[in-house]
């Protein structure tokens, strides 16, 4: 029995090998005329034949067809045999060449019924006319070097833009048809990144040859975005409706991800900017001959997802395949990983990636550079113009060097302070030339308001303060400064100025180059801050639209440091003569008299009597060299009794609150720095805007390719 059991699964066994290709004996007649291929051509042709009316694209068709083809083969059976027994009954009078014509003839009118009738195949016809892709296919070569040769296949579906109603019945929930395709295909590749330092890269995008559907195809490349944009066709060239394929290869370079323990590519394979459904995309990678891949992973979705919905298959020690598992919806991508081991793949040198980095980040290697620029320029020009001649030894003087407490502030400050204008004043007023009658006005918040009148000694000093101060004493009589803009304010502020700096300083608008005790040297520090501002203006313009965080804090960290080096340098900057060191040496003297409180320094020392005489001589110099409170301190005790006993009177100001019960030292400072005060709002004009009132007022999409693509 065993043996006759053995013979029978045998034969069941080759009959079922056997049967599929006796699927189409409709007839005995029929099956001499017709191979099992031939029939099969003919059904699927006269089933094309049967829906291309309905501009059904053959790929997709075909496509659909295999899917259906057995099922198809099976309803369609009985009408064909009924068929061909009709012709065989008929037309056996015929010739044989006339017989095999009906026989076509009638398996076209059983075909066409089987496809228009049987709801069954209602998919053959209902085409979904929203431009797609059919399929994405992507080779990746990875060079010795490092290079990517890359080509991708990508083909592509053409839709009318119109569904039919045969396709909605089939999917009455999608009515959406995109329809972006008219004169062909648009692929973006992304080229500038941000590396692990926050700093800009690029990485090249070289398009070698791109056809359609095998032949040579006219393209564009452009910048968009943030890379590159590949269009494909010509602008007067619209395409029909249908099946194309696009054939684009480049190379790319800077892909690679080199560590101590592997080389890996991290590659996006399609891209997460497609706005069409795509029905599959596969990969192949192929590494150097040697490599062995030992590290793989894949992500599928949109942007950021880790979803894993791909398959991916070693073909060899050194090429992987990779594959999504269902369509990608609009925006969706295939995002692949794999690794070899070190040393296989060529590292781009320090000295490449240098050059790369500052290839692209050249906007901030300038700042970098015109700010080192600067502080060298500066540092040249501080040696040669604004370094001081060694200080002398300091000792304590009890004349003033100089016989105006204004040029003794301006040559100690080296430049000119309203407390200069104050001290010539208050010099002044000591002299008797002038009375100053301070008073408090205002109704809520009062304020001090100082009255200039003319003095009792008005006539014998009026030479010294056209010399002194570049004044005419009738000019400051009646003057009243109350902090409001005063035109002659202006004008006695103005010319005590330019008399200073013609008479001490060496460099300026009308400086006394061979007479003047000090350089303000300007010139050699403010063009600093116009070729800073320069590059404020470079740094807006070039890193603001890239701005990376990186970029951002360092030009700013950059430009910063430049400022604070060019004000440094521009308050050092001014420097002393010889015979101005030897002035200042005076004056830092003086100076040590008037603000040292420790007496018992000067004990030893023949300094003058200490009397309210000798207090106001000197408070003009105090004033103008920024000491006059430890100068009023003192004479604390003895201006304390002069008031209780109203002996006393200072002689440059009166006023109501002179005999209250308060420090002669607060008043005198307090005095001084609101006069300063008063002065210099009065001598301010306002400002041009306020003059006049007239003028009115791992994941998908990770790593390197990607970018996206759409129709044109």
């Amino acid at each position: 029995m065993r043996p006759k059991i053995s013979i029978l699964i045998c034969a069941l066994l080759l009959a079922s090998v056997v049967l599929p290709a006796q699927d189409l004996v409709f007839t005995k007649a029929s099956s001499k005329i017709f191979t099992q291929e031939e029939l099969r051509a003919l059904i699927q042709h006269y089933a094309f034949q049967a829906v291309k009316d309905q501009k059904v694209p053959k790929q997709l068709f075909e496509t659909e067809y295999k899917k259906l083809e057995n099922q198809f083969l099976t309803e369609a059976r009985p009408r064909i045999m009924q068929a061909f027994r009709w012709v065989e009954r008929t037309g056996s009078v015929l010739t044989q060449e006339k017989r095999n014509g009906m026989y076509k003839q009638e398996l076209r009118r059983a075909v066409r019924d089987v496809v228009l009738t049987n709801p069954a195949f209602k998919s053959l016809v209902a085409v979904d006319q929203t431009d797609r892709i059919i399929s994405f296919a992507n080779e990746v070569k990875v060079n010795s070097d490092g290079w990517l040769t890359v080509t991708e296949l990508i083909t592509i579906y053409n839709g009318s833009g119109e569904q039919s109603r045969a396709y909605l019945e089939l999917n009455p929930g999608e009515r959406a048809v995109n329809n972006d395709i008219q004169r062909g295909l648009e692929r973006t590749f992304p080229t500038n990144y941000v590396n692990e330092y926050g700093l800009q890269t690029k990485v090249p995008f070289e398009v070698i040859a791109v056809y359609k559907n095998e032949q040579p195809e006219n393209f564009m490349v452009a910048d968009y975005g943030n890379g590159a944009l590949l269009r494909i066709g010509s602008a007067e060239k619209y395409l029909e409706d249908g099946v194309y394929e696009y054939k684009i290869q480049y190379r790319t370079n800077y892909q690679l991800k080199f560590n101590e323990n592997k080389t890996e590519l991290y590659w996006n394979v399609n891209g997460n900017g497609w706005v069409f459904t795509a029905d599959s995309v596969w990969c192949t990678i192929t590494f150097p001959t040697g490599s062995k891949i030992f590290e793989q992973a894949c992500y599928t979705g949109v942007q950021g997802s880790t979803t894993k919905n791909c398959t991916s298959k070693i073909i060899n020690d050194s090429t992987i395949w990779f594959s999504t598992n269902q369509r990608l919806q609009s925006y969706e991508g295939l995002t692949v990983a794999a690794a070899i081991q070190p040393g296989i793949v060529s590292q781009p040198s320090y000295a490449a990636l240098s050059i790369q980095l500052l290839k692209y980040n050249w906007a901030l290697a300038v700042i970098a550079l015109v700010m080192s620029t600067m502080f060298i320029i500066n540092l040249i020009n501080w040696i040669k113009f604004g370094r001081d001649p060694k200080q002398g030894v300091i000792v304590p003087g009890f004349e003033p060097p100089v016989n105006s407490p204004a040029a003794a502030g301006f040559i100690y400050n080296q430049k000119f302070k309203t407390e200069q204008f104050s001290a010539a004043l208050v010099d002044l007023a000591v002299k008797k030339a002038i009375t100053i009658q301070v008073k408090k006005e205002g109704s809520l918040l009062k304020k001090n308001t100082y009255l200039f009148k003319k003095g009792s000694a008005a006539a014998s000093i009026k030479a010294y303060a056209k010399t002194a101060y570049n004044w005419n004493l009738e000019n400051l009589y009646d003057l009243k400064a109350d902090g409001s803009y005063n035109r002659m304010f202006e004008s006695l502020h103005s010319n005590l100025q330019q008399h200073l700096t013609a008479k001490y300083q060496t460099d300026g608008l009308g400086g006394n180059k061979t007479q003047g005790f000090f350089a303000r040297n300007s010139g050699a520090a403010t063009w600093g801050f116009t070729a800073w501002f320069i590059t404020l203006i470079f740094a807006f313009v070039t890193i603001a639209p890239i701005a990376t965080e990186t970029l951002t804090i360092s030009a700013a960290v950059l430009l910063s440091v430049g400022f604070i080096t060019q004000f440094i340098f521009y308050k050092i900057m001014p420097a002393y003569n010889a015979q101005g060191r030897k002035l200042l040496d005076a004056l830092l003297g003086f100076r040590m008299y008037l603000a040292t409180a420790e007496e018992k320094r000067f004990n030893k020392l023949n300094q003058p009597e200490r009397n309210l005489e000798l207090f106001e001589r000197f408070l003009p110099y105090a004033i103008a060299l920024n000491c006059q409170h430890e100068w009023s301190q003192k004479f604390e005790a003895l201006l304390k009794s002069a008031i209780a006993d109203k002996s006393y009177q200072p002689a440059y100001y009166s006023s109501n609150d002179m005999h209250e019960n308060v420090s002669f030292s607060s008043i005198s400072n307090s005095f001084s720095s609101s006069l300063s005060s008063t002065i210099a709002s009065s001598s301010t004009a306002p400002s041009d805007s306020s003059s006049s009132g007239s003028d009115g007022g791992g994941s998908s999409g990770g790593g390197g390719g990607g970018g996206g693509g759409g129709g044109w």
